[in-house]
């Protein structure tokens, strides 16, 4: 895993793969670089909560991630401390504070708030099919249909319960 820039966009989006058969005229692939900002910089190194970004390779450790840890089903890792569960997905501590950022998290187009019975609903596992179909849009517009599963678990510890 890697933090992706976007000029005019930021770091805070998701990449999605197409694949298709259809010729393409422009096929020009770069190497990765790091931005020159961030020569100089550790914001997003001293920030992440489970030490998942390193300063050798610049790159996110998926095992230490906690976005990718709170988009798994299971036991959290024994080595997670109960002090880094701020959200009940995703993380981003390591997006928050880039000075890349700056100007580009107001551009979110919609503040989805989940009401206290449906907190409550998935906080009991209700499955996603059976949930209103207000909360079902809520889920799927964040993208948290495909791990859904993890959710309860990730508010009970979010919550401290």
């Amino acid at each position: 895993m890697c933090i992706t820039y976007v000029n005019g966009l930021g770091s805070n989006f998701s990449l999605v793969a197409y694949f298709s058969d259809v010729p393409c005229e422009e096929d020009e692939w770069r190497n990765a670089v790091t931005a020159e900002m961030c020569h100089n910089c550790s914001i997003c190194i001293d920030n992440c909560p489970t030490w998942a970004i390193r300063k050798d390779r610049f790159l996110i450790d998926n095992q230490r991630c906690l976005s990718a840890i709170n988009e798994t089903p299971g036991d959290f890792p024994e080595w997670l401390p109960s002090s880094v569960h701020h959200t009940c997905y995703d993380c981003l501590r390591c997006q928050e504070k880039c000075p890349m950022n700056i100007g580009h998290t107001d551009k979110m187009t919609e503040r989805i708030v989940f009401m206290e019975q449906e907190t409550e609903m998935m906080l009991q596992g209700t499955p996603v099919e059976h949930l209103p179909e207000d909360t079902k849009r809520k889920i799927y517009t964040l993208g948290m249909s495909e791990w859904y599963e993890a959710i309860p678990r990730n508010i009970k510890a979010l919550m401290n319960i």
